[in-house]
């Protein structure tokens, strides 16, 4: 008899505390899933920069390529400063200087 009023009671603790971990429960569960949104956001995010850059680097590339063809054609090139504008004052005259400004 005293085992089963202790169990009783016991049980009781438990079902008061029921409630409160459910609650816990779905509180949880909502911020994994938010944070899975966020995650994919993120990766999201890092595949448009990473898209971005490769752009950026082939276009990079290409500009380098050209103007080493054009130097070894013999032609004058303009440097870029970067802004997209031609350096006036960058004209390079030979393959080794712009080689090395390049550097």
């Amino acid at each position: 008899r005293e085992s089963l009023v202790e169990e009783l009671g016991e049980t009781r603790h438990a079902k008061e505390k029921l409630p409160l971990f459910e609650a816990k429960v779905k509180e949880l569960t909502e911020e994994r899933r938010e944070m899975e949104l966020e995650i994919i956001g993120l990766r999201e995010d890092i595949a448009e920069v990473k898209e971005l850059y490769r752009a950026q680097l082939n276009l990079l590339l290409e500009e380098k390529a050209t103007q080493k063809e054009n130097l070894s054609n013999g032609e004058a090139i303009a440097v870029s400063d970067g802004d997209g504008k031609t350096n006036p004052a960058g004209v390079v005259e030979s393959a080794d200087s712009a080689v090395d400004s390049d550097m």
